[in-house]
C-alpha cells in the first residue's frame, strides 16, 4: 500500500509541477526599458513587450503627458531595442533591430505629427554594448549616430546621419587600425558639423614563465581621439594622452563653437577645451565619490557643470562653481537598485529610473510564464515616488 501511495504522489507532483520535458518559462510583459526626460521634465519610455513567445511581440512607446501615461505601439516585430532618445524638440527617436527583414537589420524610426515614421534600415550588424553607440542631433533636430558594428567579427567605427531624405552611412575606419576602448560620444557644433570622442587604452604587458603573453588587465595610459567631419570626409586626431584610465562621459559645444570633451579619470573629472587650433586640459578633481563613473548632466544646473554619482545605493548630485564642487543634494537609498534598467536626470538634477518587477504565473499543468510589470520612479526633492506604468 505504501509503494502505491508513493507512486500516486509522484504522478500528482509530476502533473502539478511539470516534468523534465517542460519548456523553459516564457516571458510575458514589458522588458528592456529605456528612459528619456523631455524639456518639461516629463518621462518618456521605450521598451519591448513580450507575449509568451521566444521573441518580443511589440516595441512600445509610453510617455507622461502631464496628466496620464499615453501608450503607443511603434513596431510589431522588433528583435531588440538598442537606443532611445529625445531631441531638443522632444521628438522621440528609436534605434532597434528589426525582424521583418531577412536577415534582421538595424532600423531607425521617429515620431512625426501623423504618427511613427516607417523605418529607415541602416544595415545588418550587431551592437553588443550600449557604450558602442551614441546619438546626437544637429541644429535642425536630425539625428547622427556613431557606432561600432560587429565587434566580435570585423569591427568598424561608423557614422549614420539622417539628411532629411535618406540615411547616409560612412565607415570611418576599421577597428584593427585603432583598437578603441568602446566608449563613444558624438555632438554637433553650432554650424551643424558632427564630431566624435573616444579613447584607446594601453595595457601593461606581462608574460608567463614560458614567454606567452598574459591577458592584460592593467591600463597604463589612455590616448584620446577626436574626430571631425570636413568636406573631404572624417579626420581623426589624437588630442591628448593621460596616465591610467580616462573614460569619456560627454562631448558638447559652447555657443561660440568651443569644444568641451569631458572624462572621468583617477584624478576626478577632466575637461579638454578645443578652440579649433589647440587643446587645453583641466582637472576639476572629485567631490569625494567612489570609483564608479559619474553621470554627466548635459544641461547642468543653474548654468554650472554638474555630475551625479552613486554612493552605495543612493545618488548624490554635485555642481562645479568654477573653483570647487558643491554637493546639491543626496537622495535616500535608491529602491530596487539591483533591478535598475535605466537612469536619467531632469533639468533640476533629480533622478528618474525604471525597472521590471517579475513574477510567475502557472500556464497549464507543465509550464509557467514569467509575468513582468514595468515600474517608474523619480526623486521629487524629498522622497522617491514609484508607480506601475504597465
Amino acid at each position: 500500500m505504501r509503494k502505491e501511495y508513493i507512486l500516486l504522489l509522484g504522478i500528482v507532483l509530476f502533473i502539478v509541477f511539470g516534468g523534465s520535458d517542460c519548456p523553459p518559462p516564457l516571458l510575458h510583459g514589458p522588458r528592456g526599458a529605456s528612459l528619456s526626460i523631455d524639456s518639461h521634465n516629463n518621462p518618456h519610455l521605450a521598451y519591448l513587450y513580450w507575449i509568451g513567445k521566444p521573441q518580443p511581440g511589440a516595441l512600445i512607446y509610453n510617455f507622461w503627458d502631464g496628466y496620464k501615461w499615453s501608450r503607443e505601439i511603434v513596431y510589431d516585430m522588433p528583435d531588440s531595442l538598442i537606443l532611445f532618445q529625445l531631441n531638443d524638440l522632444d521628438i522621440p527617436y528609436i534605434f532597434f533591430r528589426n525582424r521583418k527583414t531577412d536577415p534582421p537589420e538595424m532600423s531607425l524610426t521617429w515620431r512625426e505629427s501623423t504618427g511613427w515614421k516607417s523605418t529607415e534600415n541602416i544595415g545588418n550588424f550587431e551592437i553588443l554594448y550600449k557604450t558602442n553607440i551614441n546619438m546626437a542631433f544637429d541644429p535642425q533636430g536630425r539625428p547622427g549616430i556613431v557606432y561600432i558594428s560587429d565587434i566580435l567579427n570585423y569591427p568598424s567605427l561608423n557614422y549614420a546621419y539622417w539628411t532629411g531624405s535618406i540615411i547616409s552611412i560612412t565607415t570611418i575606419y576599421t577597428i584593427d587600425i585603432y583598437p578603441i576602448s568602446g566608449e563613444l560620444y558624438t555632438a554637433f557644433d553650432p554650424a551643424g558639423n558632427p564630431h566624435i570622442l573616444t579613447t584607446i587604452y594601453y595595457y601593461e604587458k606581462q608574460h608567463n614563465p614560458d614567454g606567452t603573453l598574459i591577458t592584460p588587465t592593467t591600463i597604463t595610459a589612455t590616448s584620446i581621439l577626436y574626430g571631425s567631419w570636413e568636406s573631404a570626409g572624417w579626420t581623426m586626431d589624437t588630442i591628448g594622452v593621460t596616465p591610467g584610465k580616462a573614460v569619456p562621459i560627454s562631448l558638447n559645444f559652447s555657443a561660440t563653437g568651443q569644444s568641451n570633451a569631458w572624462f572621468w579619470s583617477s584624478g576626478g573629472v577632466m575637461q579638454l577645451i578645443g578652440d579649433g587650433i589647440s587643446w587645453t586640459s583641466w582637472i576639476l578633481g572629485s567631490p569625494g565619490i567612489s570609483e564608479d563613473i559619474p553621470f554627466f548632466l548635459p544641461r547642468g544646473i543653474n548654468g554650472n557643470i554638474s555630475i551625479a554619482y552613486f554612493t552605495n545605493t543612493s545618488i548624490q548630485v554635485a555642481s562645479w562653481d568654477g573653483s570647487k564642487w558643491n554637493i546639491l543634494f543626496t537622495t535616500t537609498p535608491l529602491p530596487h537598485s539591483e533591478d535598475l534598467e535605466c537612469l536619467a536626470f531632469d533639468s533640476l538634477g533629480h533622478p528618474h529610473f525604471v525597472y521590471t518587477e517579475s513574477g510567475y504565473v502557472r500556464n497549464g499543468c507543465c509550464s509557467e510564464k514569467q509575468q513582468g510589470s514595468l515600474k517608474y520612479g523619480h526623486w521629487d526633492g524629498t522622497k522617491w515616488v514609484i508607480e506601475t506604468v504597465e
